[in-house]
């Protein structure tokens, strides 16, 4: 998992519904396998039929990785985005 401009977190729980705390920064670093920072040089959204869920995958060109090794650009795809008239969150 990669540290990129925009901190991503997970947390898994065994009830239903359940509250999480939010992670610092420096737990954020120190988890990651690498930190990232870039610039977007583009992005793409598109249809899953599996999941039945609009995805949008953004390329970022590294201009410094303080922490892990990475090469020239990294993608991050995440759920959600807008195809036509049809957006998803």
């Amino acid at each position: 998992m990669c540290l990129l401009l925009l901190l991503l977190g997970s947390a898994a729980g065994e009830a239903g519904a359940a509250t999480v705390r939010p992670m610092t920064l420096e737990e954020l670093v120190r988890e990651s396998q690498c930190v990232v920072y870039g610039r977007s040089v583009g992005s793409r959204s598109f249809w899953d039929p599996v999941t039945s869920t609009i995805w949008t995958e953004t390329e970022f060109l590294v201009l410094d990785a303080p922490k892990g090794e990475v090469g020239r650009t990294v993608r991050i795809t995440e759920p959600g985005g807008i195809l036509g008239n049809t957006g998803h969150l």
